[in-house]
Protein backbone atom coordinates (compact mmCIF):
# COMPACT_ATOMS: atom_id res chain seq x y z
CA UNK A 1 0.00 0.00 0.00
CA UNK A 2 2.66 2.51 0.62
CA UNK A 3 4.84 1.71 -2.23
CA UNK A 4 1.60 2.21 -4.36
CA UNK A 5 0.76 5.01 -2.83
CA UNK A 6 4.41 6.28 -3.20
CA UNK A 7 4.64 5.57 -7.41
CA UNK A 8 1.16 7.60 -7.26
CA UNK A 9 2.86 10.70 -5.11
CA UNK A 10 5.91 10.38 -7.63
CA UNK A 11 3.59 10.56 -11.13
CA UNK A 12 1.30 12.72 -9.88
CA UNK A 13 4.03 15.54 -9.08
CA UNK A 14 6.25 14.96 -11.83
CA UNK A 15 2.52 16.08 -14.12
CA UNK A 16 2.07 19.16 -11.57
CA UNK A 17 5.89 19.98 -11.85
CA UNK A 18 6.17 19.85 -15.53
CA UNK A 19 2.34 21.45 -16.33
CA UNK A 20 3.09 24.29 -13.97
CA UNK A 21 6.86 24.74 -14.81
CA UNK A 22 5.97 24.71 -18.44
CA UNK A 23 2.72 26.47 -18.39
CA UNK A 24 5.16 29.58 -16.72
CA UNK A 25 6.93 29.97 -19.26
CA UNK A 26 5.27 29.61 -22.67
CA UNK A 27 1.99 31.34 -21.26
CA UNK A 28 3.55 34.14 -18.99
CA UNK A 29 7.04 34.55 -19.93
CA UNK A 30 6.89 33.83 -23.45
CA UNK A 31 4.25 36.50 -24.27
CA UNK A 32 5.79 38.92 -21.91
CA UNK A 33 9.16 38.57 -23.63
CA UNK A 34 8.44 39.07 -26.98
CA UNK A 35 11.55 38.01 -28.57
CA UNK A 36 12.65 34.46 -29.38
CA UNK A 37 14.79 32.32 -27.00
CA UNK A 38 17.35 30.06 -28.75
CA UNK A 39 16.32 26.45 -27.74
CA UNK A 40 19.20 25.93 -24.75
CA UNK A 41 18.25 29.01 -22.95
CA UNK A 42 14.43 28.31 -23.51
CA UNK A 43 15.29 24.46 -21.73
CA UNK A 44 17.21 25.93 -19.16
CA UNK A 45 14.04 28.54 -18.27
CA UNK A 46 11.86 25.45 -18.51
CA UNK A 47 14.29 23.47 -15.90
CA UNK A 48 14.55 26.65 -13.94
CA UNK A 49 10.65 26.70 -13.45
CA UNK A 50 10.30 23.23 -13.04
CA UNK A 51 12.66 23.09 -9.97
CA UNK A 52 11.20 26.77 -8.35
CA UNK A 53 8.17 25.21 -8.33
CA UNK A 54 8.68 22.04 -7.04
CA UNK A 55 10.58 24.67 -3.98
CA UNK A 56 7.24 26.31 -3.84
CA UNK A 57 5.64 23.26 -3.48
CA UNK A 58 7.90 22.35 -0.30
CA UNK A 59 8.00 25.16 1.48
CA UNK A 60 4.01 25.65 0.73
CA UNK A 61 3.25 21.93 2.36
CA UNK A 62 5.36 22.98 5.29
CA UNK A 63 3.73 26.38 6.04
CA UNK A 64 0.07 25.85 4.96
CA UNK A 65 -2.27 24.49 7.67
CA UNK A 66 -5.06 22.20 6.25
CA UNK A 67 -8.36 24.12 6.70
CA UNK A 68 -11.27 22.46 4.72
CA UNK A 69 -12.07 19.07 3.29
CA UNK A 70 -9.16 17.78 0.95
CA UNK A 71 -11.15 17.47 -2.01
CA UNK A 72 -12.81 21.37 -1.48
CA UNK A 73 -8.88 22.20 -0.93
CA UNK A 74 -8.24 20.47 -4.24
CA UNK A 75 -10.79 22.64 -5.96
CA UNK A 76 -10.09 26.12 -4.74
CA UNK A 77 -6.50 25.09 -5.27
CA UNK A 78 -7.11 24.10 -8.91
CA UNK A 79 -9.11 27.13 -9.43
CA UNK A 80 -5.68 29.83 -8.83
CA UNK A 81 -5.24 28.24 -12.55
CA UNK A 82 -8.71 26.62 -13.92
CA UNK A 83 -10.97 29.35 -12.89
CA UNK A 84 -9.47 31.66 -15.89
CA UNK A 85 -8.29 28.78 -17.83
CA UNK A 86 -11.68 27.52 -19.18
CA UNK A 87 -12.58 30.79 -20.89
CA UNK A 88 -9.39 31.50 -22.14
CA UNK A 89 -8.97 28.65 -23.82
CA UNK A 90 -12.12 28.10 -25.07
CA UNK A 91 -13.00 31.84 -26.31
CA UNK A 92 -9.43 31.69 -27.77
CA UNK A 93 -9.89 28.56 -29.89
CA UNK A 94 -13.86 29.20 -31.06
CA UNK A 95 -14.21 33.16 -30.80
CA UNK A 96 -12.70 35.79 -33.32
CA UNK A 97 -13.37 38.44 -30.98
CA UNK A 98 -11.46 36.93 -27.93
CA UNK A 99 -8.42 39.28 -27.02
CA UNK A 100 -5.13 38.93 -25.47
CA UNK A 101 -6.27 41.95 -22.96
CA UNK A 102 -9.25 39.21 -21.86
CA UNK A 103 -7.53 36.41 -21.45
CA UNK A 104 -5.02 38.13 -18.88
CA UNK A 105 -8.03 39.96 -17.37
CA UNK A 106 -9.88 36.55 -17.02
CA UNK A 107 -6.70 34.31 -15.50
CA UNK A 108 -6.02 37.22 -13.28
CA UNK A 109 -9.27 38.00 -11.82
CA UNK A 110 -9.91 33.74 -11.72
CA UNK A 111 -6.94 33.01 -9.67
CA UNK A 112 -7.62 36.18 -7.57
CA UNK A 113 -10.78 34.95 -6.60
CA UNK A 114 -9.11 31.51 -5.79
CA UNK A 115 -6.42 33.13 -3.68
CA UNK A 116 -8.42 35.38 -1.67
CA UNK A 117 -10.94 32.48 -0.76
CA UNK A 118 -7.82 30.54 0.28
CA UNK A 119 -6.93 34.06 2.39
CA UNK A 120 -10.07 35.06 3.86
CA UNK A 121 -10.67 30.86 5.00
CA UNK A 122 -7.95 31.57 7.21
CA UNK A 123 -9.82 34.34 9.06
CA UNK A 124 -11.45 33.98 12.90
CA UNK A 125 -15.46 34.30 12.23
CA UNK A 126 -15.78 36.24 15.11
CA UNK A 127 -13.63 39.09 12.78
CA UNK A 128 -16.92 40.27 11.07
CA UNK A 129 -18.96 40.78 13.95
CA UNK A 130 -15.72 42.73 15.73
CA UNK A 131 -15.18 44.13 12.60
CA UNK A 132 -18.92 45.72 12.32
CA UNK A 133 -18.65 47.55 16.20
CA UNK A 134 -15.13 48.70 15.85
CA UNK A 135 -15.61 50.34 11.97
CA UNK A 136 -19.44 51.38 12.23
CA UNK A 137 -18.93 53.47 9.14
CA UNK A 138 -18.43 50.76 7.00
CA UNK A 139 -21.02 49.51 5.17
CA UNK A 140 -23.10 46.62 7.07
CA UNK A 141 -23.92 44.78 3.28
CA UNK A 142 -20.17 44.81 3.03
CA UNK A 143 -19.49 42.54 6.40
CA UNK A 144 -22.03 40.26 5.13
CA UNK A 145 -20.58 39.78 2.15
CA UNK A 146 -17.18 39.02 3.34
CA UNK A 147 -19.43 36.53 6.08
CA UNK A 148 -20.32 35.44 2.89
CA UNK A 149 -17.19 34.37 1.41
CA UNK A 150 -16.27 33.19 4.46
CA UNK A 151 -18.34 30.69 4.23
CA UNK A 152 -18.34 29.01 1.15
CA UNK A 153 -15.93 25.86 0.46
CA UNK A 154 -13.63 25.66 -1.84
CA UNK A 155 -16.21 24.14 -5.05
CA UNK A 156 -18.13 27.40 -4.67
CA UNK A 157 -15.13 29.62 -4.58
CA UNK A 158 -14.35 27.79 -8.58
CA UNK A 159 -17.61 28.49 -9.76
CA UNK A 160 -17.18 31.60 -9.10
CA UNK A 161 -13.81 32.10 -10.25
CA UNK A 162 -15.56 30.47 -13.13
CA UNK A 163 -18.39 32.62 -13.77
CA UNK A 164 -16.47 35.77 -13.13
CA UNK A 165 -13.57 35.19 -15.06
CA UNK A 166 -16.49 33.79 -18.19
CA UNK A 167 -17.77 37.35 -17.61
CA UNK A 168 -15.25 39.29 -18.05
CA UNK A 169 -13.65 37.25 -20.79
CA UNK A 170 -16.48 38.29 -22.59
CA UNK A 171 -17.07 42.27 -21.61
CA UNK A 172 -13.02 43.05 -22.17
CA UNK A 173 -13.19 41.32 -25.62
CA UNK A 174 -16.23 43.04 -27.06
CA UNK A 175 -14.75 46.88 -25.04
CA UNK A 176 -11.80 46.62 -27.03
CA UNK A 177 -10.70 46.97 -30.35
CA UNK A 178 -13.15 45.48 -32.96
CA UNK A 179 -10.18 42.72 -34.03
CA UNK A 180 -11.30 39.60 -35.88
CA UNK A 181 -8.51 36.56 -35.11
CA UNK A 182 -8.03 34.43 -38.32
CA UNK A 183 -8.75 31.21 -35.99
CA UNK A 184 -8.08 28.86 -39.61
CA UNK A 185 -4.22 30.22 -39.01
CA UNK A 186 -3.82 29.36 -34.99
CA UNK A 187 -6.03 25.76 -35.52
CA UNK A 188 -3.92 25.03 -38.90
CA UNK A 189 -7.32 24.75 -40.69
CA UNK A 190 -8.40 25.02 -44.37
CA UNK A 191 -5.64 27.10 -46.16
CA UNK A 192 -3.55 27.17 -43.85
CA UNK A 193 -3.66 23.04 -43.10
CA UNK A 194 0.13 21.16 -42.45
CA UNK A 195 -0.83 18.27 -44.78
CA UNK A 196 1.19 16.24 -42.41
CA UNK A 197 -0.98 16.73 -39.52
CA UNK A 198 -4.32 17.09 -41.53
CA UNK A 199 -5.08 12.75 -41.22
CA UNK A 200 -8.26 12.44 -42.93
CA UNK A 201 -10.82 9.14 -42.18
CA UNK A 202 -12.96 7.01 -44.79
CA UNK A 203 -15.04 10.00 -46.17
CA UNK A 204 -17.41 13.22 -44.89
CA UNK A 205 -19.42 12.80 -41.98
CA UNK A 206 -23.29 12.21 -42.55
CA UNK A 207 -25.43 15.13 -41.05
CA UNK A 208 -26.19 13.44 -37.96
CA UNK A 209 -22.41 12.31 -37.31
CA UNK A 210 -21.21 16.19 -37.67
CA UNK A 211 -24.03 17.30 -34.90
CA UNK A 212 -22.08 14.75 -32.59
CA UNK A 213 -18.41 16.44 -33.16
CA UNK A 214 -17.18 13.95 -35.95
CA UNK A 215 -15.04 15.31 -38.67
CA UNK A 216 -13.04 13.97 -41.93
CA UNK A 217 -10.52 13.01 -39.57
CA UNK A 218 -12.58 9.93 -37.69
CA UNK A 219 -11.74 7.20 -39.32
CA UNK A 220 -14.47 4.00 -39.23
CA UNK A 221 -12.29 2.61 -35.75
CA UNK A 222 -12.58 5.61 -34.55
CA UNK A 223 -16.78 6.67 -35.30
CA UNK A 224 -17.41 2.92 -33.74
CA UNK A 225 -15.11 4.12 -30.51
CA UNK A 226 -17.21 7.08 -29.96
CA UNK A 227 -20.46 5.25 -30.80
CA UNK A 228 -20.36 2.81 -28.38
CA UNK A 229 -18.81 5.80 -26.03
CA UNK A 230 -22.21 7.29 -26.17
CA UNK A 231 -24.39 4.18 -25.88
CA UNK A 232 -22.88 3.12 -22.93
CA UNK A 233 -23.29 6.43 -21.15
CA UNK A 234 -26.40 6.75 -22.07
CA UNK A 235 -27.08 3.15 -21.21
CA UNK A 236 -26.59 3.75 -17.65
CA UNK A 237 -28.16 7.16 -17.60
CA UNK A 238 -31.72 5.07 -18.86
CA UNK A 239 -30.84 2.39 -16.10
CA UNK A 240 -30.41 4.81 -13.19
CA UNK A 241 -33.67 7.19 -14.74
CA UNK A 242 -35.49 3.91 -14.29
CA UNK A 243 -34.16 2.85 -11.07
CA UNK A 244 -35.08 5.89 -9.77
CA UNK A 245 -38.69 6.10 -10.96
CA UNK A 246 -39.59 2.44 -9.59
CA UNK A 247 -37.77 3.65 -6.42
CA UNK A 248 -40.11 6.96 -5.86
CA UNK A 249 -42.91 4.86 -6.48
CA UNK A 250 -41.94 2.07 -3.89
CA UNK A 251 -40.66 4.47 -1.34
CA UNK A 252 -40.07 3.07 1.90
CA UNK A 253 -42.62 3.70 4.77
CA UNK A 254 -41.85 6.15 7.61
CA UNK A 255 -41.28 4.76 10.99
CA UNK A 256 -44.80 3.54 12.78
CA UNK A 257 -43.97 5.71 16.03
CA UNK A 258 -48.02 5.21 16.75
CA UNK A 259 -46.80 2.11 17.72
CA UNK A 260 -45.07 3.52 20.74
CA UNK A 261 -46.78 4.89 23.61
CA UNK A 262 -46.69 8.26 24.95
CA UNK A 263 -44.84 10.64 26.30
CA UNK A 264 -41.71 8.49 24.45
CA UNK A 265 -43.46 8.86 20.85
CA UNK A 266 -43.36 12.92 21.49
CA UNK A 267 -39.65 12.23 22.71
CA UNK A 268 -38.91 10.44 19.31
CA UNK A 269 -40.37 12.76 17.28
CA UNK A 270 -38.73 15.42 18.82
CA UNK A 271 -35.43 13.72 18.19
CA UNK A 272 -36.36 14.28 14.10
CA UNK A 273 -35.37 17.96 14.36
CA UNK A 274 -31.76 16.61 14.89
CA UNK A 275 -31.53 13.66 12.52
CA UNK A 276 -32.89 16.33 9.77
CA UNK A 277 -30.40 19.03 10.44
CA UNK A 278 -26.70 18.91 8.93
CA UNK A 279 -23.94 18.56 11.24
CA UNK A 280 -25.36 18.05 14.27
CA UNK A 281 -22.57 18.95 16.63
CA UNK A 282 -22.51 15.78 19.39
CA UNK A 283 -22.88 18.00 22.40
CA UNK A 284 -27.08 18.43 21.24
CA UNK A 285 -27.16 14.18 21.05
CA UNK A 286 -26.12 13.68 24.35
CA UNK A 287 -29.16 15.50 26.32
CA UNK A 288 -31.34 13.70 23.80
CA UNK A 289 -30.78 10.12 24.53
CA UNK A 290 -30.80 11.34 28.28
CA UNK A 291 -34.12 12.14 28.12
CA UNK A 292 -34.91 9.17 26.59
CA UNK A 293 -33.09 7.08 28.73
CA UNK A 294 -34.49 8.65 31.95
CA UNK A 295 -38.31 8.13 30.00
CA UNK A 296 -37.29 4.85 29.42
CA UNK A 297 -35.91 4.02 33.29
CA UNK A 298 -39.47 5.63 34.47
CA UNK A 299 -41.18 3.48 32.87
CA UNK A 300 -40.18 -0.30 31.19
CA UNK A 301 -43.34 -0.83 29.74
CA UNK A 302 -42.43 2.23 27.21
CA UNK A 303 -39.69 -0.56 26.01
CA UNK A 304 -40.71 -0.67 21.95
CA UNK A 305 -37.14 -1.47 19.46
CA UNK A 306 -38.29 2.07 17.94
CA UNK A 307 -37.65 3.93 21.43
CA UNK A 308 -34.40 1.33 21.65
CA UNK A 309 -33.00 1.75 18.40
CA UNK A 310 -33.47 6.42 18.58
CA UNK A 311 -31.77 5.90 21.91
CA UNK A 312 -28.80 3.77 20.99
CA UNK A 313 -28.08 6.26 17.81
CA UNK A 314 -28.34 9.04 20.07
CA UNK A 315 -25.54 7.48 22.11
CA UNK A 316 -23.68 6.76 19.44
CA UNK A 317 -24.02 10.65 18.14
CA UNK A 318 -23.02 11.89 21.17
CA UNK A 319 -19.98 9.97 20.41
CA UNK A 320 -20.41 7.22 23.43
CA UNK A 321 -20.85 3.48 21.44
CA UNK A 322 -20.55 1.69 24.91
CA UNK A 323 -23.34 3.46 26.19
CA UNK A 324 -25.31 2.93 22.79
CA UNK A 325 -24.51 -1.10 22.54
CA UNK A 326 -26.99 -2.34 24.99
CA UNK A 327 -29.82 -0.78 23.46
CA UNK A 328 -29.26 -1.43 19.93
CA UNK A 329 -28.67 -4.92 21.25
CA UNK A 330 -32.67 -4.68 22.86
CA UNK A 331 -33.77 -3.21 19.64
CA UNK A 332 -32.80 -6.27 16.98
CA UNK A 333 -33.45 -8.35 20.12
CA UNK A 334 -37.46 -6.97 20.44
CA UNK A 335 -37.70 -6.65 16.47
CA UNK A 336 -34.86 -8.41 14.61
CA UNK A 337 -36.38 -7.65 10.97
CA UNK A 338 -35.32 -3.87 12.32
CA UNK A 339 -33.30 -2.98 9.63
CA UNK A 340 -31.95 0.90 11.08
CA UNK A 341 -31.22 -1.31 14.50
CA UNK A 342 -29.01 -3.73 12.58
CA UNK A 343 -26.79 -0.92 10.97
CA UNK A 344 -26.45 0.98 14.32
CA UNK A 345 -25.46 -1.63 16.15
CA UNK A 346 -22.62 -2.46 13.28
CA UNK A 347 -21.26 1.08 13.70
CA UNK A 348 -21.04 0.84 17.14
CA UNK A 349 -19.50 -2.71 17.45
CA UNK A 350 -17.07 -1.03 15.08
CA UNK A 351 -16.08 1.79 17.20
CA UNK A 352 -16.05 -0.59 20.23
CA UNK A 353 -13.30 -2.78 17.94
CA UNK A 354 -15.97 -5.84 18.27
CA UNK A 355 -15.28 -6.70 14.62
CA UNK A 356 -16.92 -9.70 14.39
CA UNK A 357 -19.99 -8.65 16.31
CA UNK A 358 -20.24 -5.85 13.67
CA UNK A 359 -19.60 -7.92 10.90
CA UNK A 360 -23.01 -10.10 11.54
CA UNK A 361 -25.14 -6.95 12.34
CA UNK A 362 -24.07 -5.84 9.10
CA UNK A 363 -24.71 -8.98 7.39
CA UNK A 364 -28.49 -8.80 9.19
CA UNK A 365 -28.75 -5.41 8.20
CA UNK A 366 -27.87 -6.19 4.27
CA UNK A 367 -30.62 -9.23 5.07
CA UNK A 368 -33.57 -7.24 6.39
CA UNK A 369 -32.88 -4.12 3.80
CA UNK A 370 -36.53 -2.93 2.22
CA UNK A 371 -36.98 -3.53 -1.75
CA UNK A 372 -36.05 -0.37 -2.58
CA UNK A 373 -32.65 -0.66 -1.03
CA UNK A 374 -32.10 -3.97 -1.62
CA UNK A 375 -32.59 -3.26 -5.80
CA UNK A 376 -30.05 -0.26 -5.18
CA UNK A 377 -27.42 -1.83 -3.35
CA UNK A 378 -27.91 -5.15 -6.34
CA UNK A 379 -28.00 -2.28 -9.06
CA UNK A 380 -24.69 -0.63 -7.72
CA UNK A 381 -23.34 -4.40 -7.11
CA UNK A 382 -23.71 -5.38 -10.97
CA UNK A 383 -22.31 -1.48 -11.70
CA UNK A 384 -18.93 -2.29 -10.02
CA UNK A 385 -18.70 -5.44 -10.83
CA UNK A 386 -19.13 -3.96 -14.63
CA UNK A 387 -17.14 -0.86 -14.44
CA UNK A 388 -14.30 -2.94 -13.11
CA UNK A 389 -14.34 -5.77 -15.89
CA UNK A 390 -14.43 -2.87 -18.62
CA UNK A 391 -11.35 -1.61 -16.40
CA UNK A 392 -9.79 -3.98 -16.98
CA UNK A 393 -10.48 -4.74 -20.41
CA UNK A 394 -9.54 -0.63 -21.49
CA UNK A 395 -6.61 -1.05 -19.20
CA UNK A 396 -4.94 -4.26 -21.15
CA UNK A 397 -6.23 -2.23 -24.60
CA UNK A 398 -4.84 1.07 -24.13
CA UNK A 399 -1.57 0.07 -22.33
CA UNK A 400 -0.80 -2.30 -25.69
CA UNK A 401 -1.87 0.48 -27.87
CA UNK A 402 -0.35 2.96 -26.18
CA UNK A 403 3.29 0.91 -26.33
CA UNK A 404 3.19 0.80 -29.81
CA UNK A 405 2.50 4.34 -30.18
CA UNK A 406 5.12 5.19 -28.16
CA UNK A 407 7.43 3.26 -30.41
CA UNK A 408 5.78 5.11 -33.86
CA UNK A 409 6.81 8.06 -32.10
CA UNK A 410 10.10 7.56 -31.16
CA UNK A 411 11.06 6.50 -34.82
CA UNK A 412 9.11 9.51 -35.74
CA UNK A 413 11.24 11.57 -33.80
CA UNK A 414 14.28 9.92 -34.92
CA UNK A 415 13.50 10.67 -38.47
CA UNK A 416 12.30 14.32 -37.99
CA UNK A 417 13.74 17.42 -38.87
CA UNK A 418 13.14 19.83 -35.97
CA UNK A 419 12.06 23.78 -36.52
CA UNK A 420 13.68 25.60 -34.44
CA UNK A 421 11.78 28.48 -34.66
CA UNK A 422 8.64 26.73 -33.32
CA UNK A 423 8.74 27.51 -29.22
CA UNK A 424 4.85 27.35 -28.98
CA UNK A 425 4.28 31.12 -29.60
CA UNK A 426 1.70 31.94 -32.07
CA UNK A 427 3.14 34.34 -34.25
CA UNK A 428 1.36 37.57 -36.02
CA UNK A 429 1.37 37.57 -39.85
CA UNK A 430 3.99 39.88 -41.74
CA UNK A 431 3.32 41.72 -44.76
CA UNK A 432 3.73 39.38 -47.60
CA UNK A 433 3.49 36.10 -45.66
Amino acid sequence: GAALMLAASVTTHATYLHSWGSILIQDTVMPLRQRPLSPARHLMLLRLAILGVAVFAFAFSLLFKQSEYIFLFFAITGAIFAGGSGAVIIGGLYWKRGSAAAAWTAMLVGSTIAVGGILIHRLDPALFAGGREALPLLPRLGWQALAWLHGINGQQYWALAMFASTLLYVGVSLLGPRRAHDLERTLHRGAHAIAAEAAVGDSAPLRGWRALGVSREFTRGDKVIYALTYAWTGLWVLVFIGGTIWSLSRRAPAPDYAAVAEPARSALVATEALLQGKGTPAAAWAPAAQRLDSLLAAAPTLDHPLLRQRLGLCWLKAGDPEAALPHLEAAVALDPQLHRGWTSLAEAATATDRIERAQLAAARGLATLDPVSRGWARYWGVYVIVQVAVTVISIIWLTTGGLGDIRRLFRHLDGSVRNELDDGRVREPTPGS
